[in-house]
């Protein structure tokens, strides 16, 4: 049974146990087809899935070759986190990803985005009000 099998089967299993479980040996398949599934993962209400999603998105990652823009769901994902547990779960994962090199830059938003309902961020403005402005 494939990685992706063992989540499919075990997605509806009510014990917090076997999914991570499941999440886990996605994290370690060294399949690229397991990021899709655990960035689902790190959408969900479970503040333990979402760590171990991120945990594992970190070991994929940074084991195997993508492209920068399989990156950004999880940079999304960082920014709309509130539980402080996830919060450094995920930018564990991200400094891991830096750090293996294993990405190539690539301009174009990634098709996962709006597809596992991570929200990309609205852009913040930030001006700064100058004495010096008149009418």
């Amino acid at each position: 049974m494939t990685p992706l099998q063992v989540l499919e089967k075990e997605k509806n299993e009510t014990s917090f146990n076997y999914k991570v479980r499941a999440i886990v040996t996605l994290g370690f398949s060294g399949d690229h087809n397991a990021i899709e599934p655990l960035l689902t993962c790190l959408a969900s209400e479970d503040d333990g899935i979402r760590g171990w999603a991120a945990f594992s998105l970190g070991e994929l990652i940074s084991e195997i070759h993508c492209t920068s823009a399989d990156i950004q769901p999880i940079r999304y994902a960082l920014i709309g986190e509130k539980d402080p547990t996830v919060r450094t779960a995920i930018e564990a994962a991200l400094e891991k990803i830096e750090k293996s090199n294993n990405t190539k830059r690539l301009s174009e938003p990634h098709y996962l985005v709006n597809k596992i309902k991570i929200k990309k961020p609205e852009p913040l403005y930030i001006f700064k009000v100058s004495d010096e402005f008149s009418f």
